[in-house]
């Protein structure tokens, strides 16, 4: 009965900790980043933007991160994203945790595709040959939330 109470309080406390880590609504998103500039895109490192599209209850429903000189744009680039960068700002985004199950990762061409139980994760590199070059962006859609 102490072991049960005791693994009950341990993911009580799990929940709150990444409650409160993860920035899911524009309010966390401006709490943890600072105010987006006017064009709506928050800087999540230096040179590292990132816009947020939002569903009606004001949960982020999509999540595009992307060289801030290169936001907005989709002109080729030589030099991208570090990939440990990316997952880094993913893993702040959407923990593994929130994730859900993970299904099936696809690549094709240049970009990845890994699906969860909740959402989907696209990567997107410079050079199709040549993963040393970073990455052009990253995308999260939550699949249980519909952008307005």
């Amino acid at each position: 009965m102490l072991i049960a109470r005791q693994l009950i309080l341990a993911a009580l406390g799990t929940l709150v900790c990444f409650g409160t880590n993860t920035a899911q609504t524009a309010n966390e998103m401006r709490q943890k980043y600072g105010s987006p500039d006017d064009k709506g895109h928050y800087l999540v490192r230096p040179e590292i933007g990132m816009s947020v599209s939002l569903a009606k209850d004001g949960q982020a429903c999509k999540v595009l991160i992307k060289s801030l000189p290169h936001m907005g744009r989709e002109e080729s680039f030589s030099e991208g994203l570090g990939s440990d960068m990316v997952s880094q700002i993913i893993d702040e985004i959407v923990p593994i945790s929130v994730r859900g199950r993970r299904g099936r990762a696809i690549s094709f061409g240049r970009v990845t595709v890994t699906d969860y139980e909740n959402v989907e994760i696209r990567r997107t590199m410079v050079s199709k040959w040549d993963s040393s070059k970073g990455e052009r962006e990253a995308e999260i859609v939550w699949k249980k939330r519909v952008c307005e």
